[in-house]
C-alpha cells in the first residue's frame, strides 16, 4: 500500500455555507473478526498485500502479467493473506465483492490470446505446469476437467479455444473446469488499450456469483453475468484470490491497474461467541467544512486514507477497523443524500456484516435539486455498490 506524510489541512475553502455531514454518534462495539478487506491502488514490489509470481512484475503502480518477448507464458498477482470463505463448525457462508481494473492491449493484430482471469483456489495452489494459452494459468490437460479441482473463477477470454470455448470471445463463470458454465460475447480488440471496470460479487444467501464490467462508464460498452452456485460445495473453507493472465501461441499486453476486496465473515456470528470485543467510540464531526471532506475523499482516491488519521493516536489501532469506518465516514457524507446508506446498512458493513462499498476515486461534484424542477434533474454518478443481487442481463460484442 501507498502511504503518505501528508498533514490535516489547518484551513480550507470556505463556503457561505457549512454542509451538516453527520447529526449522529455511534457507540459500537466493533468485534475482532476474521473479516478480508484491502485495496490497492498503487502496485509495487514492496505492497505487501500482493504476490507476484510467473511473469508478473509491477510497473508504474499496476502490473504487467506478460512478457511480449516470449510466448506461452503465465503471470499470478495474488492476495497474500488466506481468505476464509466458510466456517466448518456453522456452515456459515461469506459474502464478498471484488472490484478491479484492468487493461487487455491487443497490440494492433488481428490474432491475439489469451486473456485474464479472476479465481479462487485452495491454499498453496501453485501455476500448474505447461498451463500457459488457453489453459489461463489455471489448468493444464491433466487438470482441465478433473474430479478433484476445487477452482471457481471468471475469465476474460480472448481467444476462443475451440476443445472447450464456445466459437467467440467471451466472459465466463467456471466452476471446476477450464470450461465455462455460462458465457457472454465479448470482444478485446474492440477495447484494446482502454481500461475496463470490473465488479464480482457473491451473495451468500441467494447463492448468486455476478460479474459486471464496463469501459469508461459508456453504457453501450458494459455488460453483466449472473450464475448460482453454492461456492461451499465447491470450495475449501479457506482460499487463496487472485488473478492469472497466460499468452500461447499468440501474444497480448495484461495490465491490472487497481484491485479491491471484501467479505462479510464475522467470527463472532459464524461461532456465536465472541471472547475479545474491542470498544470503539466514534464521535462523527457534526459540522464539517466541504474541504475537509475533499481532502479526506482525495486521500481515499490514492490508496492513503489512513494518512487522515490523528497522528497522536500513534497507530495504536486496527488499521483495517479504521479505513472501513473512515470509508463509511465518506459514503454518509456523498453529495446526493439519497446515494448515502442508511443507519442500519452502515452498521452492517462496520460489524462485518455486509460487504464494503467501494466508491468513486475522486468526490463526485454536488447537485442540488431545485423542487419542481422536473425530470431534467441531473444525478452525480453513483457510488459503486453491489447488493449480489441476480443480474442476467448481458451485453453481446461481436466481431473484430
Amino acid at each position: 500500500m501507498t502511504t503518505s506524510t501528508s498533514k490535516i489541512p489547518t484551513s480550507f475553502p470556505s463556503p457561505n455555507a457549512q454542509i451538516s455531514l453527520f447529526t449522529a454518534f455511534f457507540l459500537f462495539l466493533l468485534p475482532i473478526a476474521s473479516s478480508d478487506y484491502f485495496r490497492v491502488t498503487n502496485f509495487s514490489p514492496a505492497t505487501p498485500d500482493v504476490v507476484y509470481q510467473g511473469d508478473a512484475v509491477t510497473l508504474a503502480g499496476a502490473v504487467e502479467f506478460n512478457s511480449l518477448t516470449y510466448l506461452c507464458h503465465v503471470g499470478w498477482a495474488t492476495y497474500a493473506e488466506r481468505i476464509q470463505l466458510w466456517d466448518s463448525k456453522t456452515e456459515t457462508l461469506s459474502d464478498f465483492t471484488t472490484n478491479f481494473s484492468f487493461i487487455i492491449d491487443t497490440l494492433e493484430s488481428s490474432t491475439y490470446g489469451h486473456g485474464l482471469a479472476f479465481f479462487l483456489a485452495p491454499v498453496g495452489f501453485q501455476i500448474p505446469p505447461n498451463s500457459a494459452g488457453g489453459f489461463l494459468g489455471l489448468f493444464n490437460t491433466t487438470t482441465s476437467n478433473s474430479e478433484e479441482n476445487q477452482m471457481v473463477m471468471v475469465e476474460f477470454d480472448s481467444y476462443p479455444n475451440p476443445e472447450w470455448d464456445p466459437a467467440y470471445e467471451h466472459i465466463g463463470n467456471n466452476n471446476n473446469s477450464i470450461g465455462s458454465v455460462i458465457t457472454t460475447p465479448w470482444n478485446a480488440s474492440l477495447h484494446s488499450g482502454e481500461t475496463c471496470t470490473a465488479s464480482i460479487t457473491y451473495n451468500a444467501s441467494t447463492k448468486n456469483l455476478s460479474v459486471f464490467w464496463s469501459y469508461g462508464g459508456n453504457s453501450s460498452s458494459q455488460g453483466s453475468l449472473s450464475y448460482k452456485i453454492d461456492l461451499m460445495e465447491i470450495l475449501p473453507e479457506w482460499l487463496m484470490v487472485g488473478f492469472s493472465a497466460a499468452t500461447g501461441k499468440y501474444l497480448e499486453k495484461h495490465t491490472l491497474e487497481s484491485w479491491a476486496f471484501s467479505s462479510s465473515f464475522n467470527t463472532k456470528t459464524a461461532r456465536g461467541k465472541h471472547t475479545n470485543d474491542i470498544k470503539l467510540i466514534v464521535a462523527l464531526t457534526v459540522s464539517m467544512e466541504i474541504g475537509l471532506v475533499e481532502w479526506v475523499w482525495d486521500l481515499y482516491g490514492r490508496g492513503q486514507i489512513l494518512s487522515a488519521i490523528d497522528e497522536r493516536l500513534k497507530s495504536n489501532f486496527d488499521a483495517k477497523e479504521v479505513e472501513c469506518l473512515m470509508i463509511i465516514g465518506l459514503w454518509c457524507a456523498y453529495p446526493d443524500h439519497s446515494l448515502r446508506p442508511s443507519i442500519r446498512h452502515a452498521i452492517q458493513v462496520l460489524h462485518f456484516e455486509a460487504a464494503m462499498p467501494h466508491l468513486h476515486m475522486k468526490m463526485p461534484v454536488p447537485i442540488y435539486r431545485v423542487p419542481g424542477a422536473g425530470s431534467s434533474r441531473t444525478r452525480p454518478e453513483e457510488p459503486v455498490i453491489h447488493s449480489g443481487q441476480e443480474i442476467i442481463s448481458s451485453s453481446i460484442e461481436i466481431g473484430r
